[in-house]
């Protein structure tokens, strides 16, 4: 009889512990969540995060046995840094903090959340270099950065994240190169780092080793070298995005090897191949690059823009047929091949140079040069027009607007208008 008492009085004070113990983590991290409030410039917006009903019940707080899992507020219009105070959340899974007013540098110590799978953050203002402590988050499936101010380097480490599926640091001001390491990351789907300073020549490895990878965006930086045959590899691709850079050589014909092609963009390179005159080598290039599938991107290839250095448009939609007229055949390629020519003859005498501004933009939406030709302004998805120096490349002035107020630019004496769609 004895011992069954004592059993049961250690039952009875074993599981008061464990109360007690549940107790006190569950009124930590509703000092976290409410230091994160308090912390934001305007915190009214989380009226609702108050100590009158329990913070399980708290707007974009999801809890599992009492313990805060997943913390989604996107578009919430949140200003202020981004709190330390998250990182108390050790069982947190998902935080999506995107498309808000967030400031300051990712905090070193959400390296604590070593159980999260997503983190979104992209769509802010967060600032200073990427973080290393982010790799120690082993269990990341996707990583959200996009459409910030980051700077630096892409930290080699990002490499030893090899769960991840969605690797998105595009719109930021990152410089360097693609570490060879991003190819251990053998699950990845999307891989977004375009709109960058990035430079140098694609590593090897993201085309020997990324064969899970469906979109792949390095557009918009200053990477060089040529495209590799080994690109083939990459079977599972629909979106290839490597416009706007420094690429020269020809476009390997393994490209046509990728089936699942549906979006190529690649203005702006010194990309040259056997894509030029597909046109009329139709025929040719369904042998050539192994052209199965109707929705192939180079089916859609062949009936609108091949090369970029040749900028006719048809007058026509795609698959529309052609109405006759007194021009032949004949002359509609001689006048092509003349504007590819003049065009390629300009550009030999022409010359561009990236102009710094602070903050770097996310994108650039409209511009217009006063009457002079002496400025140019452009409207920006940060919600501001800059005002450049064309000769000297200098930004002369940045203008703000409301956050939900689209520009629309024109310079009359150097007249700007900010007008609501």
């Amino acid at each position: 009889m004895a011992l069954k008492l004592q059993i049961f009085t250690l039952f009875v004070l074993n599981l008061f512990l464990v109360t007690i113990t549940s107790q006190n983590e569950q009124n930590s991290e509703t000092k976290s969540l409410l230091s994160f409030k308090t912390s934001l410039k305007n915190p009214q917006i989380l009226s609702q995060w108050n100590l009158s009903t329990p913070h399980c019940n708290w707007v974009g707080v999801t809890c599992e046995v009492g313990r805060v899992t997943q913390l989604a507020l996107p578009t919430r219009s949140l200003k202020g840094p981004l709190s330390p105070s998250l990182a108390s959340l050790s069982s947190l899974i998902s935080l999506d903090l995107s498309s808000n007013s967030l400031y300051g540098e990712i905090p070193r110590q959400i390296s604590n959340l070593q159980g999260l799978k997503d983190l979104h953050l992209s769509q802010n203002e967060l600032s200073g270099k990427l973080p290393v402590q982010l790799t120690e988050l082993t269990q990341l499936q996707t990583l959200k950065l996009g459409l910030n101010s980051l700077t630096g380097k892409i930290p080699e480490q990002l490499g030893e994240l090899t769960q991840l599926r969605t690797l998105d640091l595009s719109g930021n001001a990152l410089t360097g190169g693609i570490p060879t390491q991003i190819g251990n990351l053998s699950r990845l789907e999307y891989l977004g780092l375009g709109n960058n300073f990035l430079s140098g020549s694609l590593p090897l490895t993201l085309f020997t080793k990324l064969q899970s990878l469906t979109s792949f965006d390095v557009s918009n930086n200053s990477f060089s070298g040529t495209i590799p045959p080994e690109i083939a590899n990459l079977k599972n691709l629909t979106d290839l995005y490597i416009g706007i850079n420094k690429f020269t050589g020809q476009l390997p014909r393994e490209i046509g090897k990728l089936e699942k092609l549906v979006n190529f963009y690649s203005p702006s390179c010194f990309i040259t191949g056997p894509l030029q005159n597909l046109r009329l080598r139709l025929s040719f290039y369904k042998w050539h690059f192994h052209i199965f599938s109707g929705r192939n991107v180079f089916h859609l290839i062949a009936l609108r823009e091949i090369s970029p250095r040749t900028k006719h448009v048809p007058k026509r939609r795609w698959r529309e047929a052609s109405k006759p007229g007194p021009k032949t055949e004949a002359t509609r390629d001689a006048r092509r091949g003349l504007l590819s020519w003049v065009e390629a003859e300009t550009l030999r005498h022409l010359s561009a140079k990236y102009c710094p501004l602070v903050p770097p933009p996310r994108s650039t939406i409209a511009a217009a040069f006063s009457p002079d030709g002496r400025t140019l302004a452009s409207t920006h998805g940060d919600h501001t027009v800059k005002i450049i120096d064309c000769q000297t490349g200098r930004c002369l002035k940045v203008l703000s607007g409301h956050r939900r107020t689209p520009w629309v630019v024109r310079q009359s004496t150097c007249f700007i208008q900010n007008r609501y769609a």
